[in-house]
């Protein structure tokens, strides 16, 4: 009977041993900061122009390395050049050449993402707030005054003039 409970033993054991690998790969987190990719960015660029050609080398220069998010180089294209953009973001040669050369110069692991300037960030994993229910939200100067002709009148500063016979014009 102990041959049985050791070979469920050594079937229980692959799945952990499965998913300890992954759980590394995760915390293999970048630890330099905006400074340092900033001053190695210039010898990246350089080496960059060699590896992906003048064309590509155009486009990366519109890009500029603003920050460091959760490991990964962000690098924002002023949101006039959309053109720009969408070919930063789906060429994957010029990633992998900035990860290559990034990480050659760095030292550590580097990723990277692109996008336009002054786009909101990604939402965080804290963040998981949703949009309120309708019948919860109040409206605004919302106090049981509801009059169309008064909101109106009040907007625009009026009078409701009446002639003689009652009748409104």
């Amino acid at each position: 009977t102990s041959s049985p409970a050791s070979d469920n033993g050594n079937d229980d054991d692959p799945p952990p041993e499965t998913t300890q690998p992954a759980r590394p790969a995760p915390a293999v987190t970048a630890t330099f900061t905006l400074r340092d990719f900033e001053q190695v960015w210039p010898a990246i660029v350089a080496t960059i122009r060699q590896d992906v050609g003048p064309r590509r080398h155009a486009l990366l220069r519109e890009a500029s390395p603003v920050a460091i998010e959760n490991g990964v180089v962000v690098f924002e294209v002023p949101a006039h050049m959309h053109f720009h953009l969408e070919q930063l973001k789906s060429d994957a040669e010029i990633a992998n050449a900035i990860v290559a050369t990034g990480t050659d110069q760095i030292g550590q692991p580097v990723r990277v993402e692109f996008r336009s300037a002054g786009a909101l960030p990604p939402p965080s994993p804290e963040d998981t707030g949703h949009a309120p229910d309708k019948d919860d939200l109040v409206k605004a100067g919302d106090d049981d005054h509801n009059d169309p002709a008064e909101t109106v009148l009040d907007i625009l500063g009026g009078e409701i003039v009446s002639d003689s016979g009652g009748s409104v014009t």
